[in-house]
């Protein structure tokens, strides 16, 4: 019943003098120190969240850290749950945060529509000199068919605009 657990594509982050293994599901928000004995220690992992430290995600009365104009502070916390595709979408419908003001909003850059992702791929690219993310979207054309490829400034983001790679769209079908 740990509320971090590893999930998603793993890859190494420097941060000074800290080495970590980052994992994405959809995007890169939980993390832990690259060392034994803090990756066999539940209570050392980290979420990239804008729960309050040490709690859990509650869809009805979700409990947010807040600044003093009622904005989303999100940071590394131990022992608070990470927010999965599904909670930062319910978040936003509910009214509790503005998808804008979240690092995860990635939208399509031609379209501006919301591009709501499935599972991803996270790594740093030299020739871009920028974090870049390869990711399947949920419910785009086809269920699960649509690649894109995004770029952040940290792991962190804020992952903003995306660019469509590939489609499996068919009219007869959903296919994947």
């Amino acid at each position: 019943d740990a509320p971090i657990s590893a999930v998603g594509h793993a890859f190494e982050v420097s941060k000074g003098e800290d080495d970590y293994i980052y994992f994405a599901e959809s995007y890169p928000n939980i993390r832990v120190k690259k060392n034994w004995n803090d990756v066999s220690d539940p209570s050392k992992w980290e979420a990239f969240t804008p729960l309050q430290q040490g709690t859990r995600y509650n869809a009805a009365n979700p409990p947010l850290e807040l600044d003093a104009q009622g904005n989303p502070v999100y940071g590394w916390k131990t022992n608070t749950d990470p927010l999965t595709t599904d909670r930062l979408e319910e978040l936003v419908q509910n009214g509790h945060i503005d998808r804008e003001k979240s690092p995860f909003r990635l939208k399509d850059f031609e379209s501006g529509s919301d591009v709501r992702l499935h599972r991803s791929s996270v790594f740093w690219n030299d020739y871009r000199n920028s974090w870049v993310m390869i990711g399947n979207q949920f419910f785009g054309d086809s269920l699960l068919g649509e690649v894109w490829f995004a770029e952040a400034p940290t792991p962190e983001g804020p992952w903003e605009n995306a660019v469509k790679l590939f489609t499996h769209h068919n009219d007869s079908e959903n296919y994947t």
